[in-house]
């Protein structure tokens, strides 16, 4: 039903409706302006453009649409809730509560809002408040698969895996193809050592949905227990069935790469692309000569590609990461200067751009650069490049704390590994051990036993970069049980610094036993 009847203003809805439908939002977009232009104060129109501007991921707008309509007609439960996900998909999971709870008041008969509630506490951290907040969402709506989803995995951090499996249960139920839920389940499986029924649940879903990474997770399950030889015959096996799937390429690539087979790796991507040369299969070869830092090797072959597919703005970023990562920082910025101004709101190409004005000592600019991206958008990425910003200027206590953020806004272990690990070999080039030896200090309090042992091992790097070889292996032994110590090295630590990459290789030789 419209505010305000009109037929004009009912067959323009229709004409946008159907854009917006056929997911041709530029022109549902120009439509709806139009329209607004016509009927301004029409709330009905600003609510459609708050839909287009939504799905179109431009959350800022989208919130001033929102604003807009929430100060002709306020105490609307549903504008509420758009106002928690914006927030939400921003990253602000304090507005986004807030937003939760006056759609919430609004409404208390109104289901969304108390599964939005349920998410921004869990993404505040506030864990206990968050299961509560979940279970009355449940209540709400016994029917809703991601509120199950989201509580099984609770159960999961907590401990209670009776609770978990019934909740995850209901969640397949109510959807049985959702790849979160899946993983969960194999999650569970593996904490309650039910390793058949954890091959049996990768299975069925590979079976079920044809999405290959249920059966890569099989080979990472068995690199994660070293046995990385079984794993790698498993890829070939994988990759023998379907040498055209990009996914089991990657995946034997990784392990041989892993296993130092450097040339085997590359050429599974010659002849994945010999396969199938498309814009596809030579990103995620650029992506993988990215990832294991084959720079020369991306700088010798990008030209021809970036000429073969013009419109991919990806393969002339990582011409300019290649650059910047050799050192040619002049050459970078130009490019990376080129992709910010043509998409200056995208959170990559303007955080890199940030990054390498330092580099080329444009020190004012590439502040304000981040402040401007970080109005409408915060994430780790920003806190990291505020980070090595910082950084280049040499104000190592400001990098410290802008590290301490991004670390602090990471649950996964191996993310937050990667970021202490380029943090050190970038403090041995740069000289700032002390300070990075300072924040880890900070960071060995956490509760979190899995990342106090992470934190004292990266420590033990610093002090051996410190020329402390003896305090760096005394740490090293003292994580309990001495495995965990191995399993870490082997699981988390890689460095660029061949001293330290020397270090750790010697240690496990000593202390660790081979599979």
């Amino acid at each position: 039903m419209f505010r305000r009847e009109n037929k004009s203003v009912a067959e323009l809805v229709k004409e946008v409706q159907d854009l917006l439908d056929a997911n041709d939002l530029d022109k549902a977009l120009e439509k709806i302006n139009l329209a607004i232009s016509m009927y301004p104060r029409n709330l009905d129109l600003h609510d459609l453009k708050s839909d287009i501007l939504f799905n179109s991921m431009d959350y800022p707008g989208t919130l001033k649409e929102l604003k807009f309509i929430e100060a002709m007609e306020p105490h609307n439960a549903s504008n509420y809730s758009r106002e928690s996900l914006c927030y939400m998909s921003m990253g602000k999971h304090k507005e986004a509560l807030e937003a939760a709870e006056k759609a919430i008041k609004a409404d208390p008969e109104y289901v969304p809002p108390y599964y939005n509630r349920a998410r921004a506490l869990n993404n505040m951290g506030r864990i206990d408040d968050a299961m509560s907040a979940y279970k009355l969402a449940s209540e709400k709506d016994p029917s809703d698969p991601d509120t199950h989803r989201d509580l099984g995995e609770l159960y999961i951090r907590s401990g209670d895996y009776n609770k978990a499996l019934n909740e995850l249960k209901l969640a397949m139920r109510f959807r049985n193809d959702d790849e979160t839920t899946i993983n969960l389940m194999a999650d569970l499986k593996l904490a309650t050592d039910d390793l058949k029924e954890f091959v049996e649940v990768l299975i069925n879903a590979y079976q079920r949905t044809g999405n290959p990474f249920y059966l890569i997770r099989m080979t990472d399950f068995l690199i994660d227990f070293g046995e990385i030889s079984k794993a790698e015959k498993l890829a070939e096996e994988f990759y023998r069935i379907d040498n055209k799937s990009i996914e089991f390429a990657e995946n034997l690539a990784k392990i041989y790469w892993a296993r130092g087979k450097h040339s085997e790796a590359n050429e599974v991507f010659q002849n994945l692309i010999k396969e199938e040369d498309s814009e596809e299969t030579n990103l995620s070869c650029i992506e993988f000569l990215n990832g294991t830092n084959q720079d020369e090797l991306i700088l010798s072959i990008i030209d021809d590609i970036i000429n073969k597919y013009p419109e991919e703005e990806m393969f002339t970023f990582y011409k300019y990461d290649a650059l910047s990562v050799n050192g040619d920082h002049s050459n970078a910025l130009q490019i990376i200067k080129n992709l910010y101004e043509k998409e200056p709101d995208d959170p990559l190409f303007g955080s890199e751009y940030a990054v390498e004005l330092s580099y080329n000592g444009v020190n004012d600019v590439s502040i304000n650069v981040l402040e401007k991206i970080r109005n409408s958008y915060n994430s780790i990425r920003l806190e990291k490049a505020y980070y090595k910003i910082y950084i280049n200027w040499k104000s190592y206590d400001k990098a410290m704390e802008w590290l301490d953020k991004a670390i602090s806004g990471e649950e996964d272990l191996y993310n937050v590994a990667d970021t202490i690990n380029e943090a050190i070999d970038d403090s041995v080039i740069m000289g700032y051990q002390p300070s990075l030896r300072g924040l880890i200090d900070s960071l060995l309090e956490t509760k979190d036993q899995d990342k106090h042992d992470l934190y004292t091992a990266q420590k033990a790097c610093i002090l051996f970069s410190e020329k402390d070889t003896d305090g760096a292996e005394k740490l090293l032994k003292n994580i309990k049980p001495p495995e965990k110590a191995c399993s870490i090295i082997e699981k988390y630590l890689d460095f660029e610094n061949h001293d330290i990459s020397l270090f750790l290789d010697t240690y496990l030789a000593g202390n660790c036993e081979e599979d």
